[in-house]
């Protein structure tokens, strides 16, 4: 059992046809004149007389419907206020139903400027997943007292694009930076049943709110050793230690209790626990600030490293981790 105090912070077919033919040549001899006593070679060659036309079996073509594009602002009721979040569907893919992705902006931020950070919609048009970048109120999100009921918030935008368009119950998963990372903490740690995995990056996780220890969900991490806005070695009340909040995750998911590391670039070691029910990893990027990894985008945020993308293991990670 672990609590995570919730503080906002300063601080993402085509048709088908086919053909087949057959012919059936009918073959015509012309024989010897029956006159002549000694049998003669006939005068004429055997010639094949081809059909002038060729039987064909013609499959009609079949067709399946395609995506329609859409990114845009939406609003929705919720709580007996209007909300809004950004939604991004690729257009050009099979209308089936698709991946979602909830990208959760920073404190003092907006869904575009997470798209900034994390590029999620350019990486949703490259694999044809759904993205659905939620606004916050007051551009933040309440992971102190639990007042603003964002988690019941994201539920309601999952259940909105669901209405829109299918998706994969199976692989709908979380991502966010800094403040938006601490709410992607604690959707995996109260929203299990509907997120897949989750993966914050440089988040904020605060000691307040009881994660169940059957919370068993695939959590992969990113944070700097240098992260002045969020410390990597906690802050007491205020900022629970990385590496602390990383093993608690591994326990839970039934990991063993040593990890290993494993350093991937000249400034990435990646931490992996094994034997675990649900996958466990955390990268720290050494000397790494308060940052989105593969992005250089200042907003409320600086350079992490240019040595990985987070936005790219993050979708290896969770196209891994469909729900069980």
């Amino acid at each position: 059992m672990r609590t995570i105090v919730r503080l906002t912070a300063v601080i993402v077919l085509a048709g088908l046809a086919a053909a087949c033919s057959g012919d059936d040549p009918a073959a015509t001899t012309n024989s010897p004149n029956p006159t002549t006593a000694t049998t003669a070679a006939p005068t004429t060659s055997p010639t094949t007389t081809v059909p002038a036309t060729t039987p064909t079996t013609t499959v009609p073509p079949t067709t399946m419907a395609m995506r329609a594009s859409v990114d845009e602002l939406i609003t929705i009721e919720f709580d007996g206020r209007e909300r809004r979040y950004h939604l991004f569907i690729p257009g050009g893919f099979p209308e089936t139903p698709a991946p979602l992705v909830v990208d959760i902006h920073p404190a003092l931020s907006t869904p575009n400027d997470q798209e900034a950070l994390s590029g999620m919609r350019i990486k949703a048009a490259e694999e044809g997943f759904i993205v659905a970048q939620p606004a916050g109120q007051f551009r933040s999100w309440d992971i102190i007292t639990g007042n603003g009921n964002d988690v019941a918030f994201i539920r309601a935008v999952v259940a909105d694009v669901q209405s829109r368009t299918p998706i994969d119950v199976d692989r709908i998963y979380a991502t966010g930076m800094s403040n938006g990372g601490g709410l992607t903490d604690q959707l995996a740690c109260t929203a299990g049943d509907l997120f897949a995995a989750a993966a914050p990056v440089a988040g904020w996780y605060v000691p307040s709110v009881e994660c169940p220890d059957d919370a068993v969900v695939p959590v992969m991490a990113f944070h700097g050793t240098d992260d002045f806005v969020v410390p990597y070695d906690g802050m007491g009340l205020f900022f629970v230690d990385v590496e602390e909040w990383a093993a608690e995750w591994a326990a839970r998911n039934g990991c063993a209790a040593e990890p290993t590391d494993e350093r991937i670039t000249e400034d990435v070691v990646k931490r992996t626990w094994a034997g675990c029910d649900a996958d466990t990893h955390l990268f720290t990027i050494e000397g790494g600030a308060h940052g989105w990894p593969g992005s250089d985008v200042s907003i409320i945020a600086v350079s992490s490293t240019n040595t990985i993308s987070a936005t790219d293991l993050i979708w290896d990670f969770f196209v891994a981790n469909p729900k069980a």
